[in-house]
């Protein structure tokens, strides 16, 4: 898997964050990574995307083709 290098700042936000939410840092980057999820229009990702080969695997696609996840997403 591709992990991006990251800023000392990038560090050091995310090890404040872990913090305030009690929990090791790749678990608080996963939390992140979640909570920007409920921001991002699943369908602009899929119109973004240059990798059509993995659509089957996608979470944006699975979010695309069911409307009541949608709906959970336009709620939050």
């Amino acid at each position: 898997m591709y992990m991006p290098n990251e800023s000392e700042m990038a560090s050091v936000t995310l090890r404040r964050l872990s913090w305030l939410f009690k929990l090791p840092m790749s678990k608080t980057l996963d939390h992140v990574k979640e909570m920007m999820l409920s921001q991002v229009d699943p369908r602009a990702v899929c119109l973004a995307c240059k990798d059509k080969s993995r659509c089957s695997k996608c979470f944006f696609n699975k979010l695309t083709i069911s409307p009541a996840t949608l709906a959970l997403f336009a709620s939050s």
